[in-house]
């Protein structure tokens, strides 16, 4: 089969049997023989088995587990070709709502070693990521995709949960690295009876240990709460608070978020544990933040409380709800929703501001449906920010301001 197109998420896209076959891996011009995964009335997905004829912009993965692991989707192709992918998949998107003006492109300053999160399943053999197309799991020994310090303990975690006989309690175990400490939480399906003293003296004082049981609530091991200071905002770190996995894209993305903003009142919509917000309350006269997460909510009382931020407002509840009852005349609306971008409501509530909306997306095909929705704005302005190098995924920041009558 022939691969003649790309599809949304930066997959080979040819035709079988009267049918549209998308197929990872594959560059525009291969010819690759391929084994179906999964076939509909109007599409198959496969997989790659052999590339026959390969594109000259093919290069050789540098992963062992490339096309094993789904963690990534581009090794096969430079860093360069990647990104000329991206520009064409958002620009395919945003074609869909009659935009198709230049837009910027950030890209990453490293395409490895750049992730300061990674989510493990626990295997037979330790920690294991999932495969590309099905749930088998892969064991691994490094992640290319992963800092220094995450790969560092992999192999000590391994140690210890199969001297413990641990693989048949954990479901997951993810690692993090927040400048140069290392925090490991551990999901159990039900109480260890375990003893992790080793582990910390065997990981050092710069390693911090959690668990959680079920799901339900986290509790510190060993070391005592994470304090950081960070673009002057002091805050608490928690093992599971959201923050952007590439650290050198995400300070230029929040830096041209605040850039947009000067002065006035400002809506932080979807605003997490409130990082964003203390950075608003820098440049704005007010910062109103809405979460639906308690803990979140928590975590940005707590950041207002340690910067004395008396400018910052947080709200617990949901956005739809919470932005319609506002009776505030905002100057700028940040949204920064999850995968499935807005809710319909908080677009409806949008388009009655006049006020300049940011919004960050890491979903372009939800982004270009909200931006469908907000019809009483303009795009102003759309950046790419690829804080993903290696997958298929990637950030845009779209500016939008108000159309005038």
């Amino acid at each position: 089969m022939k691969i003649t197109d790309f599809g949304y998420d930066g997959e080979g896209v040819g035709h079988m049997d009267g049918k549209v076959c998308f197929v990872p891996y594959t560059l525009m011009g291969e010819e690759v023989e391929v084994d179906i995964k999964k076939e509909t009335s109007t599409f198959i997905k496969a997989f790659p088995n052999e590339v026959i004829i390969p594109s000259q912009k093919r290069i050789t993965p540098p992963c062992p587990y490339y096309t094993s692991c789904g963690g990534c989707d581009f090794q096969h192709m430079s860093y360069e070709d990647e990104i000329e992918l991206k520009k064409n998949i958002l620009t395919r998107q945003l074609s869909k709502i009659q935009f198709a003006k230049d837009f910027n492109i950030v890209t990453s300053k490293s395409n490895y070693s750049y992730r300061n999160k990674v989510k493990f399943f626990c295997g037979d053999k330790g920690l294991s990521l999932k495969h590309a197309m099905s749930d088998k799991l892969v064991p691994i020994d490094n992640c290319l995709l992963a800092k220094d310090g995450i790969n560092s303990v992999i192999d000590k975690i391994n140690k210890f949960i199969l001297r413990n006989k641990l693989t048949k309690i954990i479901d997951t175990i993810t690692v993090r690295q927040v400048n140069n400490i290392i925090c490991i939480k551990f999901d159990f399906l039900k109480e260890p009876s375990v003893d992790f003293t080793g582990l910390s003296l065997l990981l050092g004082n710069k390693v911090y240990l959690y668990k959680s049981i079920n799901g339900k609530g986290i509790a510190r091991v060993f070391g005592e709460e994470i304090e950081l200071l960070e673009n002057d905002l002091k805050y608490t770190f928690k093992i599971d608070a959201f923050r952007q996995v590439n650290d050198s894209v995400a300070e230029k993305m929040y830096q041209k978020v605040c850039d947009a903003v000067s002065g006035g009142v400002v809506l932080n919509a979807y605003s997490g544990a409130g990082l964003l917000s203390g950075l608003l309350c820098q440049k704005a006269i007010a910062v109103y933040g809405v979460e639906l997460g308690k803990e979140e909510n928590l975590s940005a009382e707590s950041l207002k409380q340690k910067n004395n931020l008396d400018n910052l407002t947080n709200i617990n509840g949901d956005c739809k709800d919470a932005i319609a009852n506002l009776k505030i005349d905002f100057d700028f609306v940040v949204l920064d929703p999850p995968r499935v971008g807005c809710a319909r409501e908080v677009c409806e509530s949008i388009n009655k501001v006049d006020a300049t909306v940011i919004y960050i997306s890491c979903n372009p095909a939800s982004l270009v449906r909200d931006l469908g929705r907000l019809n009483t704005f303009n795009i102003e302005s759309v950046t790419l920010f690829d804080m993903f190098p290696r997958t298929a995924n990637f950030e845009v920041l779209t500016i939008l301001k108000k159309k005038q009558n």
